[in-house]
Order: structure tokens, then C-alpha cells, then sequence
């Protein structure tokens, strides 16, 4: 090492004459080189600053519903069928209408860019999602999404034993990962480290949930169905939306630390709230409204892509060029007898 270092030799190699001002002059030269040693290190392991920004909904137009500060109307427009929103549900909309040779529609989004919680983000090296990720394997009874996916090239095959879809939009196992008492575990339903008695509970848990998957109601209809509105009516069902799943699983008998953890987990990711505040049918439609098979395989899959959601976003947005409008505020929605009057701010 080049400088003033301080070793056993230099100490030895000291005369006895060496007076006090040479000695602190040495001693001061070894900590000058230690404190920029240390000041290199530190700069070197400096980590670098990661710009970022958070994405979200445009909350100042929002807050102009509150706040006022609406421009005028300046223009007129009429349209047969106005579509309120560019998410999902109004961009599938829109969609179906077109498919079926309607024209006369426009959609109105308040945000700059379509899609809600399925937008994504474009850089330089790749897209990737913003909000929703995948899309679960469509039941059968999920007629509007079966059409979407093969004209999007995404189903290929329709079968009685499972769909086929192109493998490159399925995400395989393993997909999740669970780091619990210190080690990695496949999947995130806790099993590493957790007693006989717990894993008996889980095991009743989903048993429960299978059988909920496949029974139906009074009227024909299977409990619990995506769409949801395809779901049994039958009073037996429609009760458990009047106690909470936390409740529900007390009930049962389903109630401990990693079986009350991944259940919280799973309603928060959905629906936005804890499983004592979700209800148990929402609960439960969670686990047993998935009924979607890919051909020749007993997996749980789900379709995705680099983007998420964003691919479909993508897709219905190419065909729905002319129908859209985006920055648009809908401040009213009034209806007379032969008309609907929506008043609209334009903030584009």
C-alpha cells in the first residue's frame, strides 16, 4: 500500500530520537489515507438515485366534480348510445357493439390514456403493467370473453374437455413465491413450517371451496360464475352476503394464523379490503367462481402478457378507433322522457 502506513515495522524502525512532532506528522499522514479510503468506499457503494413518479388517477379533474370550475358548453353532439368510461367494462362494451355492425356510440373517458385499471407503460426495453396483470381461463359460460380471446388469436381451439390457448400467453408453475420462517416456498398458500392441525384446516378450507365451484342453485345456474352476474340467485348462496368471510371461516372452523393470512391476502389483491370487512359470498366467489380449463391439463393457469391487461386493452382500443374521446369530464347525467342529456367538460 502506497502512503503512510503504520505497521510493526515502522514503529521498530522509529530511533528513539524521533521526536514528537515527526510522529504525529506519520500518525496524522495514516488517518488522512484511511478517512479517504473510507470517503472512495462510501462514494462507490453510493447507490445510485432511480428516478420515478407515481401513476394513478387523475385526481385534480376528479376533485373539479367537487370544486366546480366547468367551462361552458360550447358544442352540441348526439349519439344513439353513450358509453360512460374507457375501462374494461366500457371499452368491451363498445366492442360488442361494433361487432355486431352499431356505429352510432361514443365512449368518454376522463384520463388521457383508455383502459382504468389495466392501463401499462411503454419504455425503451419493454411494457409492463400498471394495475390488472392476468386474465383467468374463461368458463364456459363466459361467452363475450371466448369471442374476444380468438379474435385476438389468444384462444385457438374450443373443446369440450378445455379450451386451447396459444402457450405463449400462459403463465405455467411455478409463478409465486412465499418467504416464510426464513426459507422460499412454491406458491403463496403458507405450507413450509405450519402444524398438522393447520394444514388439516386448509385442506377443509379448499375441499369447501371445490364443492362451492361446481354447485348450483334452485334455478340452474352455477353458485358462483365470472360473469358474476351469471351466478345463482338461490337464496341459499345470496345469504352468505350478509356476514362477513372473516365470520364465515369462524363458522366453519377455519380459523387460524396462516389460513386467516392467506384468506386477508387474497380478498385485499381483489377487492381492496380486509377479510373482515369482505363479505363471504365475494369471499368465496373469489376461490369458487374460476372454472376455466386449458385442454389436456389439470393446472391452474391464467393468460398474461409482458404489458397485462394492457394486450386486451391494446386489442379493443385498434377497434374502436372514432368511438373514443378521451379527457372528458362527465359532470351530469339527466334523463327526459325520449333522451339522456350528459353534460361533458372537455379537458383535453
Amino acid at each position: 500500500m502506497s502512503g503512510h502506513d503504520i505497521t510493526d515495522e515502522n514503529l521498530e524502525s522509529l530511533s528513539l530520537e524521533t521526536d514528537r512532532r515527526s510522529f504525529i506528522k506519520l500518525a496524522l499522514g495514516a488517518l488522512a489515507l484511511g478517512a479517504a479510503s473510507y470517503t472512495g468506499i462510501r462514494s462507490f457503494l453510493k447507490p445510485s438515485q432511480i428516478p420515478g413518479l407515481v401513476e394513478g388517477a387523475s385526481f385534480k379533474r376528479g376533485h373539479t366534480l367537487l370544486t366546480g370550475g366547468f367551462k361552458i358548453p360550447g358544442k352540441k353532439m348526439s349519439s344513439k348510445v353513450v358509453i360512460v368510461g374507457a375501462g374494461m367494462a366500457g371499452l368491451h362494451a363498445g366492442w360488442w357493439l361494433k361487432r355486431n355492425g352499431f356505429e352510432d356510440f361514443i365512449i368518454l373517458e376522463l384520463e388521457d390514456e383508455v383502459g382504468g385499471k389495466s392501463r401499462y407503460k411503454t419504455n425503451k426495453s419493454s411494457e409492463s403493467p400498471l394495475g390488472a396483470h392476468y386474465l383467468p381461463l374463461p368458463n364456459k359460460e363466459a361467452f363475450h370473453t371466448i369471442e374476444l380471446l380468438k379474435e385476438m388469436g389468444v384462444l385457438t381451439q374450443e373443446s369440450a374437455n378445455g379450451n386451447v390457448f396459444k402457450e405463449d400467453y400462459l403463465s405455467f408453475a411455478p409463478r409465486e413465491r412465499l418467504f416464510i420462517h426464513g426459507r422460499w416456498q412454491e406458491g403463496i398458500v403458507p405450507n413450509n413450517g405450519i402444524g398438522p392441525s393447520q394444514k388439516k384446516q386448509m385442506e377443509k378450507f379448499f375441499s369447501i371451496m371445490e364443492k362451492y365451484k361446481w354447485s348450483k342453485g334452485k334455478d340452474g345456474k352455477f353458485a358462483f360464475s365470472i360473469p358474476m352476474d351469471l351466478s345463482s340467485r338461490d337464496s341459499k348462496f345470496l345469504s352468505l352476503d350478509k356476514i362477513t368471510m372473516k365470520d364465515w371461516m369462524k363458522a366453519e372452523g377455519l380459523s387460524n394464523e396462516y389460513l386467516d393470512w392467506y384468506v386477508n391476502y387474497c380478498t385485499l389483491d381483489d377487492f381492496g379490503t380486509p377479510f373482515d370487512q369482505t363479505s363471504a359470498w365475494a369471499g368465496i366467489h373469489y376461490f369458487a367462481g374460476r372454472r376455466g380449463k386449458n385442454k389436456d391439463s389439470d393446472e391452474d393457469m391464467v393468460l398474461t402478457w409482458p404489458e397485462g391487461n394492457g394486450r386486451i386493452v391494446k386489442h379493443l382500443r385498434s377497434k374502436l378507433e372514432g368511438h373514443i374521446q378521451t379527457g372528458k369530464i362527465v359532470k351530469k347525467i339527466k334523463s327526459s322522457k325520449n333522451q339522456v342529456f350528459v353534460l361533458v367538460d372537455d379537458q383535453a
